[in-house]
């Protein structure tokens, strides 16, 4: 069962000197990433937990994320139950479908979340212990408990609004120690890039520029230092609303550009075009 500024300036092609294009690379590294069939150097990805590591199922790879603040998202919630029940999750827990959980693609493990079910306005505080649900159109998987106390095990599935929360405090919630919830800074309001493709030779780079040329404002050509075997990547941007990058990573997949992922900078002076 898996953000914050950045600023470029205006460029048709740009080589990075190299203490620039390390920090962008190291950002790369640890942001955050959609499935994509072609695999990452996962060599890249060695000083980072085991949980937090790509990982590839069904022949597409998925990019766990740093962290979860300003995390917010809209989708198709389902539910799990006896098939799992007694099984190790992901986090290494045994799951057990009678307490509060959920899978998760992307998010850290032991995030806590907010869900609410659209369709009734109901809603608990929960924590993200397991991957998935590795199934197209639905963001997250939750236990039969979660499912049963948001009033959409009938139904099997439900519209949903999850949202990263700070848990404090030992309130219990309906007498299964549910943290109670603090909202996070609000981290969707910054800057940020999409990272449109990757390659291994320069021609196809510049090749997918001219393609995106005249349909953004910016399109950056990253280049990787002298003699290493780091890719060269093509991102788009700036965009200042999180969720405005995430429609626009909708447009490109529907264009053909499946590997689209979301690119975010802490430090805006560090990388130039």
């Amino acid at each position: 069962m898996i953000q914050q500024s950045l600023k470029f300036m205006n460029s048709k092609f740009s080589i990075l000197p190299a203490a620039f294009l390390q920090a962008l690379l190291f950002v790369l590294i640890l942001n955050l990433g959609c499935s994509t069939s072609q695999g990452p150097d996962l060599n890249l990805y060695m000083n980072l937990p085991p949980t937090q590591r790509p990982y590839q199922l069904n022949g597409i790879w998925y990019y766990p994320i740093p962290s979860a603040e300003g995390y917010l998202e809209e989708g198709i919630a389902s539910w799990y139950g006896k098939q799992f029940h007694g099984k190790p999750t992901s986090s290494g827990k045994i799951f057990d479908m009678h307490k509060i959980s959920a899978a998760h693609k992307t998010l850290p493990l032991g995030t806590c979340l907010k869900v609410t079910n659209l369709q009734n306005g109901k809603n608990i505080v929960l924590r993200v212990n397991d991957r998935g649900p590795f199934v197209s159109g639905r963001i997250i998987d939750l236990s039969f408990k979660a499912a049963e106390m948001l009033d959409m095990v009938a139904g099997g599935t439900a519209p949903v609004r999850i949202e990263a929360v700070r848990a404090v405090g030992n309130k219990k919630q309906n007498g299964y120690g549910l943290p109670d919830p603090e909202p996070l800074p609000d981290f969707r309001h910054g800057h940020f890039v999409i990272q449109v493709g990757a390659f291994n030779t320069l021609l196809n780079a510049i090749q997918l520029k001219a393609d995106l040329t005249g349909k953004y404002e910016k399109i950056m050509l990253r280049c990787p230092e002298a003699g290493s075997k780091k890719l060269y990547r093509v991102q788009v941007g700036i965009f200042n609303d999180l969720l405005k990058a995430r429609r626009e990573i909708t447009l490109l997949k529907k264009a053909g550009h499946k590997g689209s992922f979301i690119v975010a900078v802490d430090n805006i002076t560090a990388v130039r075009d």
